[in-house]
């Protein structure tokens, strides 16, 4: 079952209400919010980070909305520890998914902790990639902010 299946059976099994949207392939998120009509603040956008703790590195999947970035320094002062972008290879190998496809929810063969930002609960509807860069998930910002496996912080800036 690719990431894509595995998404919308997470979704299904939880009861939330969620469209396929089939679209060209696109990753980046301005290109993909027009391409399917959203504007910047209702997409998300997922990026999978390294934290670097005294037992080693790990994986964290922070979630903004499309017209802010991840504030580094709130993730640092969240974890006390130093946190950056995982490489492109890390991103396919714990989320089996390749850069612009992760979905922001923890749907992958390895588990990652999801923190979104608090300004995603300011949206009546959010879009994101669904594990493939040809589809996109759309669903109430209500939701997806209700699922359990996920904590909410203000970890973006402008």
């Amino acid at each position: 079952m690719d990431i894509f299946d595995k998404l919308c059976e997470y979704l299904q099994i939880r009861q939330i209400g969620y469209t396929v949207i089939e679209h060209p392939t696109e990753g980046v998120t301005d290109k993909i919010s027009a391409i399917r009509g959203n504007k910047l603040s209702e997409a998300l956008k997922a990026m999978l980070l390294e934290i670097k703790v005294s037992s080693g590195i790990s994986y964290v999947l922070a979630v903004v909305t499309g017209d802010m970035k991840v504030d580094f320094a709130k993730i640092k002062a969240l974890y006390q520890a130093k946190a950056s972008l995982a490489s492109i290879d890390i991103v396919q190998q714990v989320t089996g998914c390749q850069i612009g496809a992760v979905p922001p929810l923890d749907v992958f063969p390895h588990h990652v902790t999801v923190i979104i930002d608090s300004n995603v609960l300011q949206q009546t509807q959010v879009f994101f990639n669904a594990g493939r860069l040809d589809r996109s998930i759309s669903m109430l910002g209500s939701d997806y902010c209700s699922l359990s496996d996920i904590t909410i912080h203000d970890i973006s800036k402008e």
